[in-house]
């Protein structure tokens, strides 16, 4: 079960683990999707650097503080799961600050 930790926030959640599980899972996520411009399957290749800010309501004051039970954490464990596929240098990930680090960290080892 995660359990994570970052100052005053912290969260234990199965569901965050279900979610990290699955997608970890052969196949489910992928280095190539279909392309609009190209009209077939393109392949997303290693980059030096990642950027992202991926979407923050789920951990906002102004969001409805449901941290990993939010709409959002799929798509942010998807994230996590490109990243560990494709194992760029460097990752530079924006978020509100009660975005918990020790959830980055934790997908990062759980690609080890």
């Amino acid at each position: 079960m995660t359990d994570c930790i970052t100052g005053d926030h912290d969260f234990t959640d199965a569901s965050f683990e279900m979610i990290l599980s699955t997608l970890k899972a052969p196949g489910a996520i992928t280095q190539s999707m279909p392309c609009v411009v190209h009209g077939q399957r393109c392949r997303a290749d290693k980059a030096h650097i990642h950027v992202t800010g991926p979407p923050c309501v789920d951990w906002s004051a102004q969001g409805l503080h449901k941290r990993t039970n939010g709409p959002t954490t799929s798509a942010f464990v998807a994230w996590a799961c490109q990243r560990m596929l494709l194992q760029e240098d460097f990752i530079l990930h924006e978020n509100v600050q009660n975005f918990p680090v020790a959830c980055l960290l934790y997908t990062s080892d759980a690609a080890d």
